[in-house]
């Protein structure tokens, strides 16, 4: 899912600077994903 929003991404913004904050956004998205899923197991 997030490497295909990465795509979508790239083909979208062809200003690098916003290609940019999209792909550091998504990396947020990754973290908090990941933490939730870490925490689920945890349970």
């Amino acid at each position: 899912l997030m490497s295909k929003a990465a795509g979508i991404g790239r083909e979208i913004c062809g200003d690098g600077a916003k290609c940019d904050a999209f792909m550091l956004e998504l990396d947020r998205i990754r973290e908090k994903m990941a933490t939730m899923v870490m925490a689920n197991d945890h349970v």
